[in-house]
């Protein structure tokens, strides 16, 4: 079963999200966004998903670019990051990550966070499932030749002993005449 504080059942309301999908001007939030606030969230979502395909008005002519579920939670949530939840001094330990979770995901990690047994309501926690640490953003989607450079750097020895071993092979290479003899016939057949 899922339960949310008392305090996240009034504070994020419906009409707060209609605001900010409707008028983000007149909207305010100022913290980040937490497990209670996007459950809430997700809740208006599908309503708001649903009465917006039911009706082929111009309000969801003119949305269009978040006429999905995950589109209209990802740009609420965005929204609620860039001009309000940054300003927040929890926040300002965390990064929004670059690519959100989609809805049945986001929704899973609601319901787990939320149903844990106990007596301890977890939905005034930030909602970790939509940030990364400030601290961790240097891990977050590097590529392999990115990871092997940060590697080089904090090992200079082992990158020196890359560099003899390397040395050490082309040596090798230009000196026994059958290597060299097979590595020319390799070049030449692949050109």
């Amino acid at each position: 079963m899922t339960r949310i504080c008392r305090n996240c059942e009034v504070s994020y309301n419906d009409s707060l999200f209609e605001g900010i999908y409707s008028d983000p001007s007149n909207s305010v939030f100022n913290q980040c966004i937490t497990f209670g606030c996007l459950y809430k969230l997700l809740s208006w979502a599908r309503v708001k998903h649903h009465l917006l395909k039911s009706e082929n008005s111009a309000e969801s002519a003119n949305n269009s670019n978040i006429s999905d579920l995950t589109g209209l939670v990802h740009a609420i949530i965005r929204y609620i990051h860039t001009y309000g939840a940054s300003t927040s001094s929890t926040t300002l330990q965390r990064q929004l990550k670059t690519q959100l979770p989609v809805f049945q995901s986001l929704n899973r990690s609601v319901t787990r966070a939320l149903s844990s047994d106990g007596p301890n309501l977890k939905c005034c926690l930030p909602a970790n499932c939509l940030y990364v640490s400030c601290n961790d953003t240097a891990h977050v989607c590097k590529t392999p030749a990115q990871r092997k450079r940060d590697s080089r750097q904090r090992n200079p020895d082992e990158r020196q002993s890359e560099q003899s071993l390397d040395t050490a092979r082309r040596k090798i290479r230009r000196v026994d005449d059958a290597v060299r003899q097979k590595e020319q016939t390799a070049n030449t057949q692949h050109h």
